[in-house]
């Protein structure tokens, strides 16, 4: 265990709106980093948001929280089929989770690494622009463009992949 000191990457950008292209551009790396390193032993995050993004003092990116990882080695651990939003008193912070989840899951697909990239693209998104892709009703490579003019276009092009609403259109690895 690890006494971590810093902040969500929510809190992050509740408190500037955006980051520079260069910080998200760092956290793009070392989140896809921690994923190729769980989706190479077949561990699928599952609940990837700002939330569970930790920037710490010490200028580390982490990814936190795997309490719904899907490890087909640990017996307790099931794939997640999701046919309904959940009902309940969860409200506010359901609505959130839905925001980062993959299209194909609102139809009942089952999560995958495509899931958590797709959900990796939103944050990528979010912290580029304020605001998740869903939310504009326009193309997102060209409200990343309009947005983003001093971001890399490789940036761009990454993000763009990884909010795509069709798994076959986002990179098939980390």
């Amino acid at each position: 265990q690890e006494l971590l000191e810093g902040r969500t990457l929510a809190r992050a950008l509740r408190a500037e709106g955006t980051l520079n292209p260069e910080q998200v551009g760092k956290i793009a790396t070392s989140l896809l980093r921690a994923l190729a390193y769980l989706h190479e032993r077949g561990i699928t995050h599952r609940n990837l948001s700002t939330q569970h993004v930790f920037l710490s003092h010490d200028r580390r990116v982490l990814l936190i929280d795997l309490s719904r990882a899907f490890d087909p080695l640990e017996p307790d651990s099931e794939p997640m089929t999701v046919t309904s939003p959940p009902q309940g008193g969860e409200g506010v912070k359901t609505t959130r989770a839905l925001a980062y989840r993959a299209p194909e899951l609102s139809l009942g697909g089952v999560a995958d690494h495509r899931g958590d990239l797709y959900s990796l693209g939103v944050i990528l998104y979010e912290a580029l622009t304020g605001t998740h892709p869903s939310q504009t009703g326009e193309d997102e490579s060209v409200q990343l463009t309009d947005r983003c003019q001093t971001a890399p276009v490789r940036l761009l092009d990454t993000v763009t992949r990884l909010v795509a609403r069709d798994p076959a259109g986002r990179p098939t690895t980390a």
